[in-house]
Order: structure tokens, then C-alpha cells, then sequence
């Protein structure tokens, strides 16, 4: 690794310290984040001309976001860089510099202590992406809309009160009042699995074999029309209690 360096602008790292890829490690983590879908990711042409035994110099890092480090990789006529997971960045080696100016490799037994998985083998970690929830406000808004009673049952006291939402959130769906009906924790998990469906019209449906009771055939709506569930999302709700119990 006889190569002088440029400088190091990594904030966290002594002034005679440097975080460096060799080929292996840097190939690895393109892997990594093609793998994991990361946003920045060094292209094939880059990588076809890595070479043996030299350091790849990161000369600055920033936390790109949750999670994720974005680094700038110094090559020999430019400066590219790559996203990875805040445990990558971690266990990438850090050299000291010599006298001359070139990198001291870390020790082999240190880098690998800092490696999840030992004898080299590599890792994959899932960049999980979902929607910021008002949960909060969905919540009181739906329970105050019911005032503070389950649409299925009598149950009445707000700790075993939930918002449920008719379709989810996570499949990009909304957190307004008209997509939310306030069930018992008990009818929350049978609505939400399908033991439990409401039909558009009010009406309520239990399976046979689900074991769960209802205190009314026709679910109580809250005393404002305009809190009234959306008949479109009890729809596509009903149809898909239905199709699950062909």
C-alpha cells in the first residue's frame, strides 16, 4: 500500500488515521448496497478498475439518513461515493499513516472482530421504508367520533379502545377519521384478520369457526354523519373478508 495520501476530512478520526477500502471490502459493500437498494451506488466501470493491495481513502462522511452513512471514496483521478448502513461504515479498516505518507493497514484480527459474522461472510441489511403515521391524533379523533365505544360491542373504556383502520396505512392508505372505526382490542384483531367483517351497509359478519361474539348485528356509527366510515373503504374491506373465507 505505497501510496501517498490525500487529506481526511472524517471529523472522528485522529489526524494520523485514515477509514480505507481494499478492493475486497469495496466490492463487498457495492454488492451490499445494490443488494439492499441503497440510493448512491459506485457503477461496474468503477469497479472493473480496482486493484490488489491499495487503499480506496474515504475522505468524507456524513450521515446521509436514519441509518445510512454516505462516503466519499477517493480514486486516482476522481472522487465517487457510496451509501451503507451505519454497521458497514463501522467495521470498515482504519489504517494509521506512516511517516511517508502511506497507509499502515489495520490489523486482519481487528477488522474482523468488527465484521457481524466471522470468517469473512458476508451480510445484507433491509433498508425498510414506511409511512410517518399520525397515530396519535387518528386515535383521539376516532374515539371521541365513537365517543369512546366500541362499534361492535358495549366495551367502553378507552384502554381496551383502538382506532382501527379500515384498509392499512401501510399500503399507502390514510390516517383521516373516515378511514378509522373505533373497535374493542378483542374485534381490532378479528376485523384486521379477517374473522370479523362489517358490510357496507353496517351490517356485522362473524366467521363461524373464529370463536368471536358481537353484542349487535349492525355496528354503532358515531353521531356525526360526516364521521360516518367510507362506504368505498367498507367495500373494498367486506370484499376482502369474503374472499379470505371462501
Amino acid at each position: 500500500m505505497e501510496k501517498n495520501l490525500i487529506a481526511c476530512f472524517e471529523k472522528d478520526l485522529p489526524k494520523d488515521r485514515v477509514r480505507y477500502f481494499t478492493k475486497d471490502i469495496l466490492i463487498e459493500a457495492i454488492k451490499a448496497a445494490v443488494r439492499e437498494k441503497r440510493n448512491r451506488i459506485i457503477s461496474q466501470e468503477h469497479i472493473d478498475d480496482l486493484i490488489d493491495n491499495k487503499p480506496y481513502i474515504i475522505i468524507k462522511s456524513e450521515h446521509h439518513k436514519k441509518d445510512e452513512m454516505r462516503l466519499w471514496i477517493h480514486f486516482d483521478d476522481y472522487i465517487d461515493f457510496i451509501d451503507v448502513s451505519i454497521l458497514r461504515f463501522e467495521s470498515i479498516p482504519i489504517g494509521a499513516i506512516s511517516e511517508n505518507n502511506c497507509v499502515i493497514p489495520e490489523d486482519p484480527k481487528i477488522t474482523e472482530s468488527k465484521r457481524p459474522y466471522p470468517n469473512g461472510r458476508e451480510w445484507q441489511e433491509r433498508v425498510e421504508r414506511k409511512p410517518v403515521r399520525r397515530q396519535y391524533n387518528f386515535r383521539k379523533e376516532v374515539l371521541e367520533a365513537y365517543s369512546f365505544q366500541c362499534a361492535v360491542c358495549s366495551v367502553s373504556n378507552p384502554t381496551f379502545l383502538d382506532a382501527a383502520h379500515i384498509l392499512p396505512v401501510i399500503k399507502g392508505n390514510n390516517d383521516t377519521l373516515n378511514n378509522g372505526i373505533c373497535l374493542c382490542k378483542n374485534h381490532h384483531i378479528a376485523f384486521d384478520n379477517n374473522l370479523l367483517g362489517i358490510k357496507p351497509n353496517g351490517d356485522i359478519i362473524v366467521t363461524e369457526d373464529s370463536g368471536i361474539k358481537t353484542e349487535f348485528n349492525k355496528m354503532e356509527y358515531p353521531k356525526n354523519k360526516d364521521d360516518y366510515p367510507s362506504q368505498e373503504n367498507l367495500t373494498i374491506k367486506f370484499n376482502d373478508f369474503l374472499n379470505k373465507n371462501k
